[in-house]
C-alpha cells in the first residue's frame, strides 16, 4: 500500500521551483546504503498555476 505525506509551502515572496527541485534531488541518494529510505517510493513537486507563492511536495511510501 502506498502512503502520501504532504508538505505545502506559502512564501510571502516568489519560491523558485528550481531551487525546490535541486533541494530534494538528492533525498532519495545517499553516501551509505544504510542511510537510504528503503521505502520512498517517489517525490512530486507541484507549483500552483495563479499563485506563484505556493508550494506543495508530495512525497509517497511503500508500507509493509
Amino acid at each position: 500500500m502506498k502512503c502520501v505525506e504532504i508538505i505545502t509551502l506559502r512564501s510571502p515572496g516568489n519560491i523558485y521551483r528550481q531551487l525546490a527541485d535541486e533541494l530534494l534531488k538528492g533525498v532519495d541518494e545517499s553516501d551509505s546504503p544504510t542511510d537510504t529510505p528503503k521505502h520512498l517510493a517517489e517525490i512530486t513537486i507541484y507549483h500552483h498555476s495563479v499563485a506563484e507563492t505556493n508550494l506543495s511536495i508530495h512525497i509517497f511510501w511503500e508500507s509493509g
